[in-house]
């Protein structure tokens, strides 16, 4: 049930009294919802989305047409502040809600279903049905290409030059925003041929060029979010949207970092815009981030851009002191948007330069995920000891307002960090360690090691993750700091998180172990044999890892009763649930049954495209739901993770010239026969057969076929673990190459993979 605030904020919001109590019902659910996941979900059952875009659209309409150098980004600051309307404020708290609610980033399934949501795909159909729309094709006259699929969106872009060479400079090629209307009627295309991409990404591009501030972010984060899940063509769509993203999209970026660099002109009486220019400064790095994470070509555009130094100067600047007159403790909340850095008892300035050091690590740890050349340029603009500032957490264990308020503002700021500003650390440091060259220099020259150690005990398990994730590369064999890390006690910490009851955690910690015994001394690898335990260690490669603690349904806001209903303990409801999205994909489609046809061969066809085409969103929808969210399948994930890197961890221990002692360690210790078992168990094939059906004339059916059974093996990750397994076995003395050519029916199992689809296993 919805709170009596948000209740009084929606009622004001359906039929608004004044724009200032307009205002103020946009605060109060803007607080309300902020971090409540359950009261976001019910703002939306209760109608909040078509609130929000009738105040956007309003707000738009009351504006008029905007001037040109407007309409592409270039509006004066000092002539937004001398027109600050009450509709600019609506509109920016608007904006503010429609941030919180649309968390589609992190999540496939969310931004499937705003995709293929029918509003969306009313205004913005797919490209082979925009002719029988009434949307951008009549707005635009419904101009068609030369295969005949309606390009209008398309031409409210800018032509984009064909690249003449391999290496193209994004920041060169970058078309001026001032032309958008001066190129906005004529098609976009790529090397003579126009795409046929979304028409959200582009539009979303689109309104990413005419807005400003807020509302330019907020759809570049959307767009980055919804471009993995977009069903296209993959090899033209998918080069024509980098390239309308590298030209078109990261450059504005760049140019919004170098806004944040530059001194404000606004005074922080003017609350609605300072607080919006100070929103703007702090989300920009992490929405940069969010776009051009694990994307070289979106990566070398923010390079060609300038965002490393730009990026840099952010981070540096984060740590300098506060002001003397600046309290670092406040009794209120530090950010009316309520972002994961801000917290209760910050003061303002304090969290917004955490919030703008967490976006520029953020941005950093992108940009450097890839090019060793990206991470010594970041390397020569002197930021790898604010990196290392920034892996300190907060003095105070317990975040007690007494020994935090005894803190100096300088000492908070240069010796401190909340915990979204250390797990972007660990992301930075992680990027950054990488690099060989880098990790053999700066890395340790400024002391890496300790921090990253310190934090594998940290309360909170993310960062434990985030740590251990760096570590990952700290104990490779070429690193100087693997010894002193072990002798700091690596070894027993990370055997103490391999048994821990979270996933990640589990497997991260299997995946650092394996670095370390990797080249280790005989006597390193049985000390971390003995650690982990020969009979956990069996079960992890059996897959039999699963115990009470990981099943269990944690006790939280939402928990089921005896009917199996989601009841919020603090506010029951009486209301009656409402019909939303995931009941109409659980519905059955007997009810659509009725408009099924079959021919005289029994095929099931139907007679409408437009029925068919929402069949395939809602199969989709159902798939990427069901892979992101069914417990059995994500349970399966697991496993398949920690095995393989149980199985990497065994292939380790006994690699090397003189690998014979270790290998019969193992064989003595685990049992030869349970080990050429459970290497059995992941070469061998099963075989499946699907459900049947009878097709009316007593013949059982699968589809339109007869029902055939299917070969079940392993995923390849497994298979070319095991493999390597059996490699390294092969590679002992001949009485060990002669244990193996006895295991018959491991033999029967490895021969068909020399014919696997993989060539990493043919191989």
């Amino acid at each position: 049930m919805a709170r009596p605030s948000a209740l009084q904020a929606m009622s004001e919001l359906r039929n608004p009294t004044s724009s200032s109590a307009q205002i103020t019902a946009l605060k109060q659910l803007k607080n309300d919802i902020v971090g409540h996941d359950q009261r976001k979900e019910q703002a939306i059952k209760n109608g909040i989305v078509p609130l929000l875009v009738r105040i956007l659209s309003s707000s738009a309409k009351a504006n008029g047409k905007r001037r040109s150098g407007e309409l592409n980004g270039n509006a004066g600051e000092a002539s937004r502040r001398q027109s600050w309307t009450t509709d600019d404020e609506l509109r920016l708290q608007a904006t503010f809600i429609v941030g919180s609610l649309a968390q589609v980033e992190g999540s496939n399934y969310r931004a499937a279903r705003f995709l293929y949501s029918p509003p969306i795909l009313n205004v913005f159909p797919e490209p082979k049905h925009q002719g029988a729309s009434n949307g951008f094709s009549s707005f635009l006259d419904g101009q068609t290409d030369a295969a005949g699929y309606t390009t209008a969106v398309d031409l409210l872009l800018p032509r984009l030059q064909s690249p003449v060479q391999k290496s193209v400079s994004f920041s060169q090629s970058f078309p001026a925003l001032g032309s958008l209307n001066q190129t906005s009627n004529q098609p976009s295309d790529y090397s003579g041929l126009d795409s046929s991409d979304s028409p959200v990404c582009t539009w979303l591009i689109h309104l990413a060029r005419k807005e400003q501030g807020l509302t330019r972010l907020a759809a570049i984060q959307l767009l980055a979010a919804t471009c993995p899940v977009v069903e296209q063509p993959p090899a033209l769509s998918n080069k024509i949207r980098e390239r309308r993203v590298a030209f078109l999209v990261v450059p504005l970026l760049a140019k919004m970092l170098e806004d944040t660099i530059s001194e404000k002109t606004s005074s922080p009486n003017n609350d609605a815009l300072y607080e919006e220019e100070r929103e703007v400064d702090a989300r920009t790095p992490t929405v940069l981030a969010s776009l051009i994470r694990d994307n070289p070509t979106l990566q070398k555009a923010a390079v060609d851009a300038g965002a490393i130094k730009k990026l840099c100067q952010i981070l540096k600047r984060s740590f300098d002191p506060l002001p003397p007159s600046t309290s670092i403790w406040s009794p209120t909340s530090s950010s009316s948007t309520g972002t994961a850095s801000s917290s209760l008892g910050t003061s303002p300035a304090l969290a917004h330069a955490m919030k703008c050091r967490e976006g520029a690590l953020e941005g950093l740890a992108a940009i450097a995920d890839k090019e060793d050349a990206y991470r010594k340029t970041i390397v020569d603009n002197g930021v790898v000891s604010c990196v290392i500032d920034a892996l300190e957490p907060y003095a105070p264990s317990d975040g007690s307002d007494a020994s935090y308020q005894q803190s100096t503002s300088a000492s908070i700021s240069k010796g401190g960090n909340p915990v979204p500003v250390l797990l972007a650390a660990c992301h930075a440091a992680r990027s950054m360690s990488r690099s060989v060259s880098v990790l053999r220099t700066s890395l340790i020259d400024a002391g890496i090691a300790r921090p990253i150690f310190a934090l594998l005990k940290h309360p909170k398990v993310e960062v434990q993750v985030a740590a251990t994730d760096v570590l990952c590369n700290l104990l490779l064999e070429f690193s100087p700091m693997r010894q002193g890390l072990i002798d700091a006690g690596a070894l027993q910490t990370l055997c103490e998180h391999a048994h821990s009851s979270n996933h990640r955690l589990r497997h991260i910690s299997l995946w650092a172990l394996k670095h370390l015994v990797y080249t280790a001394p005989q006597d390193m690898k049985r000390a971390c044999l003995e650690e982990l335990s020969t009979g956990w260690l069996i079960k992890i490669l059996s897959g039999e890892q699963h115990d009470g603690a990981q099943g269990a349904t944690p006790i939280g806001m939402g928990t089921p009763n005896a009917a199996g209903e989601q009841v919020d303990l603090l506010n029951s409801s009486t209301e009656p649930p409402a019909k939303d999205f995931e009941d109409f994909l659980d519905e059955d489609d007997e009810e659509d049954d009725g408009d099924t046809m079959t021919d005289d061969m029994g095929a099931l066809y139907k007679p409408s495209c437009l029925r068919s085409t929402l069949y395939l969103h809602k199969a989709r929808l159902k798939a990427i739901r069901n892979a992101e969210q069914n417990a059995d399948l994500k349970a399966r994930r697991d496993d398949v993770e920690i095995q393989e890197q149980a199985l990497d961890y065994i292939r380790n221990l006994i690699n090397g010239e003189n690998n014979s002692d270790m290998l019969d360690y193992i064989l003595d210790t685990l049992g030869a026969d349970r080990i050429f078992g459970i290497l059995h168990s992941k070469l061998k094939t099963d075989v499946a057969y699907p459900s049947t059906r009878n097709n009316g004339m007593g013949i059982p059916t699968y589809g339109s076929q007869q029902a055939s059974p299917r070969a079940l093996t392993q995923p390849v990750e497994i298979v070319l673990s095991a493999v390597h397994c059996i490699v390294h076995v092969a590679g002992g003395k001949p009485r060990h190459r002669q244990l193996l050519i006895s295991q018959k029916e491991l033999i029967r199992a490895w021969l068909p993979h020399f014919n696997h689809s993989d060539r990493r296993v043919r191989v």
